[in-house]
């Protein structure tokens, strides 16, 4: 199950946390698929928000229970070629 979602600034990747709190999914919008997973730690954790940041280069994770934010890195496909380069 879901326990929190968001969408970032364009609209086109839905950030979702799973109920245990452990797992982050990011999804592209558009077709459905999954593009990154992120695992937030091993112990379940109630996950209060979600948020990206305007550029979507960083996604935070905020859990009530646990009072901790974990930040994860988002590089998106196009920015990943030209980081190769």
């Amino acid at each position: 199950m879901i326990a929190a979602m968001c969408l970032n600034r364009d609209g086109d990747l839905v950030a979702t946390a799973s109920e245990k709190g452990t797992l982050i999914r990011l999804t592209n919008a558009l077709n459905g698929l999954v593009l990154y997973e992120f695992r937030r730690g091993s112990d379940a954790a109630d996950i209060s928000q979600l948020i990206f940041d305007q550029q979507t280069t960083k996604i935070a994770v905020a859990s009530s229970n646990k009072q901790t934010i974990h930040i994860f890195i988002v590089v998106k496909e196009g920015d990943m070629q030209n980081a190769k380069k």
